[in-house]
């Protein structure tokens, strides 16, 4: 009982404490939320600190996401690792939100998917995702949708599955980076005459 007690004191220490580069607050709509935000000072210094990376030496070589991952763990004091994983591993949380400012101009996708490897990676290893042959799959979501993956339809609920359906290796946890997000706005001309 007294272990239990110093473990959950250890857990709120630690969602309660400071880390350089991020705030980190209760989600409004539900306690088992954390918010994570990103800031810019930390998104500046992952701009300079992944040049040297792209998609493809991720892609090909395991260990730099493991490099990415230290660079970013490093720069939180080793802490956002020890946070990641006490969230996720809590039945009482269990879910993390993250969030960036999304009116910074120097965020690409491809700094996006580093920055998303890299916390994945401080968390455990990805399973391999057979559709498209990498440790992250990449698709679009759209208005209209034919395919047959209920993955790419806009309004349907996303029912996650974590039992191994669609993966040969047990799922733990998932993420999801939104890369893009366009509203479409359609204008009906109407020409008047003078």
């Amino acid at each position: 009982y007294t272990y239990k007690i110093l473990i959950w004191d250890y857990k709120l220490k630690i969602l309660k404490s400071k880390i350089k580069g991020l705030d980190i607050r209760s989600n409004l709509n539900s306690r088992r939320i954390i918010d994570i935000i990103i800031n810019d000072e930390l998104i500046n210094h992952l701009i300079t600190a992944f040049k040297k990376f792209d998609l493809e030496t991720i892609e090909y070589k395991p260990f730099t996401r493991f490099t990415i991952a230290k660079i970013l763990d490093e720069y939180t004091e080793g802490k956002l690792s020890k946070l990641l994983n006490i969230i996720l591993k809590d039945r009482n949380t269990g879910c993390v939100k993250l969030e960036i400012n999304k009116k910074n101009k120097k965020i690409t996708d491809n700094l996006l998917i580093l920055i998303s490897t890299a916390i994945t990676h401080l968390i455990g290893i990805p399973n391999f995702d057979s559709m498209s042959g990498k440790f992250y799959a990449r698709f679009s979501i759209k208005h209209k949708d034919n395919s047959d993956s209920y993955l790419r339809k806009a309004y349907l609920n996303m029912d996650l599955h974590t039992d191994g359906t669609f993966v040969k290796e047990k799922t733990d946890w998932l993420m999801m980076t939104k890369l893009l997000e366009t509203n479409e706005l359609q204008l009906t001309l109407i020409e008047e005459p003078l």
